[in-house]
């Protein structure tokens, strides 16, 4: 089901139609509509003249339609005004054509590896920000972290203080991370939320501090509450700093003006030398599009998936927002793979896409045994080209 939020119609000799943006009835989507739309349907007195700006993207639309609706439609999609532009009337057809055109256009995209060079100071253009996807190790953006581009998540299914790794004994999950760190992968990410703090104290104790890049989270949303909320995960995962501390679960552009002392208390802590880089995790496209090239933010950390599972916007609206961060300096984790196991029947082909995506400095896989270690390790393995494993002793 749809709900149109700008719809019209015009004539040409020969073609009548009535022209629609549609977003999906959900109510991040009804907010939206409600605040810059106001209720109801705005007119759409001229395709021709009228253009409806917001603080995100501008709607506008040709003034002659022509003989090629597909690419008008096509067009429209892919600059992201809308999820489904529906045209009624004669050219009633035109609507799939110009989805089948966008969706091959968006494939082209995202198998591009190659992204405009970074503009230095000087206007100059640079490719110090550019990923290496077939590299093992990367610096997370302009962070002076360096990380294994597979990160080993230790959040599945997440939340009250818990996750299935935190219900796991210490020595298990202990375990497969012992084995990904000599297969070279040296990133564990995990929250105040999850319960696996103790988990990666265990395997601390048999491997040196300096050779693993913990990154950890809080849903804090003032300073006080975050100052607490880190000194908390640092007694419990034994260890002074955590390399990366992100706010968790940004799920609006409001929500990340709600947590401006958080964000400012942020700052503090890496001053004190406490986190290394900083930023935040979201599941949300405008909170995303905000962050971007926002320099309070060290490090981004957002889902994407093959299939698009858990997305709220087309892949495209992520690639350009990733993109626009990588080129300012900005370390980007992708999470949610593997679409909370959606996707577990296509696992390589998920996990070898994010992988190869040229605006990922790590791709997150939640591991929860052993066995998935090993295949995680693998595939990674077989993207970089290597016949075994790469320890970083």
């Amino acid at each position: 089901t749809v709900t149109g939020l700008v719809g019209g119609s015009f004539e040409e000799p020969g073609n009548r139609a009535n022209l629609g943006l549609f977003f999906p009835l959900e109510q991040r989507f009804l907010r939206r509509a409600s605040h810059r739309y106001g209720h109801g349907v705005t007119p759409w007195s001229s395709m021709a003249s009228t253009r409806i700006r917001s603080s995100r993207r501008t709607l506008c639309a040709a003034g002659r339609c022509g003989t090629d609706v597909s690419r008008l439609v096509s067009s429209h999609i892919s600059r992201g005004c809308a999820h489904v532009l529906y045209v009624a009337g004669t050219l009633r057809s035109a609507p799939r054509a110009g989805w089948s055109r966008h969706k091959t256009e968006e494939a082209r995209m995202l198998q591009d590896s190659r992204l405009d060079p970074p503009q230095g100071a000087d206007g100059a253009a640079g490719t110090d920000a550019i990923p290496d996807v077939r590299a093992s190790r990367l610096e997370l953006g302009r962070t002076g972290v360096d990380v294994s581009r597979l990160c080993l998540g230790l959040g599945s299914s997440g939340n009250g203080s818990t996750s299935m790794q935190g219900r796991l004994p210490h020595a298990e999950v202990a375990a497969f991370l012992l084995a990904a760190y000599a297969e070279g992968v040296t990133w564990w990410d995990t929250s105040d939320d999850y319960g696996s703090h103790p988990h990666i104290r265990e395997a601390l104790r048999h491997v040196g501090r300096d050779r693993i890049q913990i990154t950890t989270k809080s849903h804090a949303a003032d300073g006080v509450t975050l100052r607490h909320s880190l000194a908390s995960s640092l007694r419990e995962l034994g260890t002074p700093y955590v390399d990366v501390f992100l706010l968790h679960e940004i799920d609006s552009p409001e929500d990340l003006e709600r947590r401006a002392c958080a964000i400012e208390e942020l700052r503090v802590l890496k001053h004190e030398g406490l986190v290394r880089a900083v930023g935040l995790s979201t599941h949300n496209i405008d909170a995303l599009e905000v962050a971007a090239e926002d320099p309070r933010f060290d490090v981004l950390m957002t889902n994407y998936n093959v299939a698009t599972v858990h997305m709220d916007a087309d892949p495209v609206d992520y690639a350009r927002a990733l993109r626009r961060a990588v080129r300012c300096g900005q370390g980007v984790a992708l999470m949610k793979t593997l679409g909370e196991g959606v996707l577990a029947d296509r696992y390589d082909e998920a996990v070898l896409h994010n992988l190869s995506l040229p605006f990922a400095h790590g791709v997150l896989l939640g591991i929860r045994s052993l066995e998935e270690t090993v295949r995680a390790c693998g595939v990674w393995r077989r993207f970089r080209g290597d016949g075994a494993g790469h320890s970083p002793c």
